[in-house]
């Protein structure tokens, strides 16, 4: 599998390289199909865009080497006769070519142009999470199991009894010392919490509908709530833990605000860069539809 995907990513490379490039009488062909050629150059610049990893790998199991070449060849064929055949010169086929030799173009000049690699400063960082405390304020939340039998708010009034009935007996359950995981297993119809005992998570008040959000809130940690009927149906909800209202410590957001910075760095520089090139190569654009008058 690890050489098909080799494979696969050269297979991507190909589509790039010149269809008739000039050799020099010094440079080392390797493969070539019709007007096609591979030199010993164009193989090494195809294995440095390959990850590190994988770089390593065809130094150490040379019949990757082969089974890399046999894929440029496979891809070659391939190319040429769709050539041959008039495909490249369809108009949809040819706005593809174009449009793939742009974003190569595109992605090369960024590289060159712009520093989009380099992390933004540590100090940058950080001075952006004390100024701006709001955009890390985590709300109280607490963490819950529950126990759900599912009646609709339009049920019958039968239905609806039935419905309390077997939230009253399940909670006969808990007060008499059965374990409130072992019940939501047994009993509630939650699918999304009933394998793992009814277990939530920590949530924050505005995650659940206000009626479950005001009890699982209300009740002190190891309680269980009284029966709570939300637009779902009947509840029994267990709070194990709560936490306070508070702000994110930095260890946690700052790998977000370095990509955030970053990314908005990077903005700033392509829209620079476009400014600039418009003054260098003027736009016109003639393609936008008129409002066609009202008869």
């Amino acid at each position: 599998m690890l050489t098909r995907s080799l494979i696969a990513i050269i297979f991507l490379s190909t589509f790039f390289l010149p269809h008739n490039p000039a050799i020099s009488q010094d440079e080392k062909i390797i493969a070539q199909v019709g007007n096609l050629t591979l030199t010993e150059a164009e193989f090494a610049l195809m294995l440095e865009a390959l990850p590190p990893q994988y770089q390593s790998l065809i130094e150490t199991m040379p019949e990757i080497r082969t089974n890399l070449i046999s894929g440029w060849v496979d891809t070659a064929l391939l190319s040429q006769e769709a050539v041959a055949s008039g495909l490249s010169k369809k108009p949809m086929v040819a706005m593809k070519l174009r449009e793939m030799r742009n974003r190569v173009l595109v992605e090369s000049m960024i590289n060159d142009r712009m520093d989009v690699q380099t992390p933004v400063a540590e100090d940058q960082v950080k001075k952006y999470y004390n100024d701006h405390p709001e955009e890390f304020h985590q709300e109280a939340r607490v963490q819950a199991q529950h126990i759900l039998i599912i009646v609709d708010e339009t049920a019958s009034a039968e239905d609806e009894e039935k419905a309390k009935a077997t939230i009253s007996k399940i909670q006969k359950e808990i007060s008499a010392g059965k374990p409130f995981a072992e019940l939501a297993t047994s009993y509630s119809e939650d699918p999304g919490s009933k394998a793992n005992g009814g277990d939530l998570g920590y949530f924050s008040r505005d995650e659940m509908v206000q009626e479950f959000a005001e009890a699982a809130f209300a009740t002190e940690v190891g309680k269980v709530s009284k029966p709570v009927r939300t637009g779902y149906g009947w509840h029994l909800i267990k709070v194990s833990d709560r936490a306070e209202a508070t702000i994110m410590p930095y260890a946690e957001i700052a790998a977000q605000i370095q990509e955030m910075l970053k990314n908005e760095q990077n903005k700033k520089e392509l829209n620079e860069l476009l400014t600039s090139l418009r003054q260098k190569f003027p736009v016109t654009i003639t393609g936008e539809k008129k409002d066609q008058p009202t008869p």
